[in-house]
């Protein structure tokens, strides 16, 4: 089932101490009391974000709506899979992450301090700076791909001229040949 998006809705849903470390590390409404807001009550702040321009208005609900898909039961599976790989050399980060974003009270919190974290602290854990899940988990089960485009993917990605010949083994597909040019580094 689909959820929809608002922006007010959102600002009901995030509390209000994680409103206020977003705004601020913008720059942005300084002068509005967040901790005097009743919580899920952001009127005061609806109304000051409708006074910014547009395009300052539209740049931060991506970014709000980013964090709304996450803010669900798999989307924080998604950012779990996602530290979960960032920190594969380090199981005691990883498990302390995790526990850290388990014990806040909803998926919505975890959204979001994931989010701020990865975006506004430079001294922040390497789970949290690079977490990124640039598609939506509602449609990750719809993601398709077939074997082509993963050999093309990977050809591209090492830098490899795919090749145009058809595999011979059964099951066993060509990714692509090192161009003659860089041979020697291909085999180095």
């Amino acid at each position: 089932m689909s959820r929809h998006y608002s922006t007010r809705d959102f600002f009901r849903q995030i509390p209000n101490a994680l409103l206020a470390r977003y705004f601020r590390a913008r720059g942005l409404f300084g002068d509005l009391d967040f901790s005097a807001m009743k919580e899920t009550q952001p009127d005061e702040l609806f109304a000051a974000w409708l006074c910014l321009p547009d395009g300052q208005r539209n740049k931060m609900d991506a970014e709000f709506r980013d964090i709304f898909e996450l803010s669900c039961e798999k989307g924080f599976r998604a950012i779990i899979d996602e530290a979960q790989w960032h920190l594969t050399t380090d199981p005691d980060a990883r498990t302390g992450f995790v526990e850290n974003l388990a014990a806040l009270s909803n998926h919505c919190e975890r959204a979001m301090v994931t989010f701020t974290d990865r975006r506004l602290s430079s001294s922040a854990t390497s789970a949290m700076t690079s977490i990124a899940c640039p598609f939506p988990p509602d449609r990750l089960m719809q993601w398709r791909c077939d074997a082509d485009a993963v050999c093309g993917f990977v050809a591209a990605s090492l830098g490899l001229r795919r090749s145009d010949q058809h595999p011979t083994d059964a099951g066993l597909l060509s990714i692509g040949m090192c161009p003659v040019t860089s041979a020697a580094r291909c085999f180095a």
